[in-house]
């Protein structure tokens, strides 16, 4: 049902009369409770320490589980000129990654300056605090940034051994 132009108009105007409250608030507001103090019923108890330590070590076996199939990946078997031809796509990638790495350190020294700006000149926060966030970015972007390499690096090896895989007609053996 299409509403007439009467009634958009009403709405217009009935927002645009409300009068703008000014609010001001970011992420360096939120107070984090002591994670000992918190419980998570839904868990069934799960203390607040506990839970991000189980999400710590997650982010361990992750970590381990790529680097063994990626071990894994690169001891399959391969032929000469398909490995030469991931090599060269590797390169190039490593050339972007390199390029993009620069350029991200570029930004983030200008971002850092804004951050440092923002929250110890006009919010007043202590030296000790805007590092903490400053360090919480370099950590985020660092994670990002690893991924990616990880993900393109992994990408470039297995192509290569899934296809030699496929010409010999082995692909299930490659695949299980």
């Amino acid at each position: 049902m299409k509403l007439p132009k009467f009634l958009w108009s009403l709405a217009a105007l009935a927002v645009a009369s409300v009068p703008a409250v000014s609010l001001r608030a970011s992420e360096a507001d939120i107070k984090i409770p002591d994670l000992t103090q918190v419980r998570f019923d839904g868990l069934g108890g799960l203390s607040g320490i506990s839970l991000m330590y189980i999400g710590i070590a997650m982010c361990a076996v992750g970590a381990i589980f790529g680097l063994i199939q990626y071990t894994q990946t690169k001891a399959l078997p391969v032929h000469e000129s398909m490995a030469k031809v991931s090599n060269s796509i590797w390169e190039t990638c490593k050339t972007y990654l390199f390029t993009q790495g620069k350029f991200l350190a570029i930004l983030w020294l200008l971002i850092a300056a804004c951050m440092f700006y923002y929250f110890k000149v006009l919010e007043g926060n202590t030296l000790r605090h805007v590092l903490v966030i400053l360090l919480a970015s370099i950590l985020g972007i660092l994670g990002s940034y690893s991924v990616a390499w990880f993900g393109i690096r992994i990408n470039t090896v297995s192509n290569s051994r899934t296809a030699f895989s496929a010409l010999k007609g082995t692909l299930p053996v490659t695949i299980s």
